[in-house]
């Protein structure tokens, strides 16, 4: 779609697959990686970063590294990490 808001929420839409680890859905987000929006980057690192499976975790670091300016991709990544640290 050409509005990132659209785009945006389908990946948040997409977080009921990613659950079940749906490879092809996580393909397909993956297709967004590189999305000219931040807020549909920083909403596919949000959705993905929890899923353990190795494709999302690959594009969840992906995105990390390519975007270390986005202070609140980094900041969210950051505190997600250090709270599962204590769980």
């Amino acid at each position: 779609d050409k509005d990132p808001q659209v785009r945006r929420t389908a990946v948040w839409i997409s977080e009921k697959f990613i659950r079940k680890n749906d490879p092809a859905m996580i393909a397909r987000l993956g297709e967004l990686e590189n999305d000219s929006s931040a807020d549909v980057r920083v909403q596919l690192s949000l959705s993905l970063r929890s899923d353990k499976a190795p494709a999302a975790q690959k594009i969840v670091k992906d995105l990390l590294a390519a975007n270390p300016r986005n202070q609140m991709m980094q900041f969210s990544y950051t505190t997600f990490v250090e709270a599962e640290k204590r769980r």
